[in-house]
């Protein structure tokens, strides 16, 4: 044997230990992917605001030119 465990036990151990994993790991993926909208949503928010006020602020600095 050595120092080595047999493959089937590593498998098994390995098996168990992914599957020990598999659900905090989909739970992080989740709260990532929710994050990241959130900061895309937020940004976007936020380009549009930028986009709105300088609209009006040229439109305004036109309207005064008239």
């Amino acid at each position: 044997m050595g120092l080595f465990t047999p493959d089937m036990a590593f498998e098994a151990i390995v098996k168990k230990q992914i599957e020990r994993l598999k659900e905090p790991s989909l739970k992080c993926i989740d709260l990532v992917v929710q994050e990241l909208t959130n900061v895309a949503r937020s940004t976007a928010e936020k380009v549009s605001h930028a986009r709105a006020r300088k609209t009006t602020k040229h439109t305004s600095s036109t309207d005064s030119m008239t």
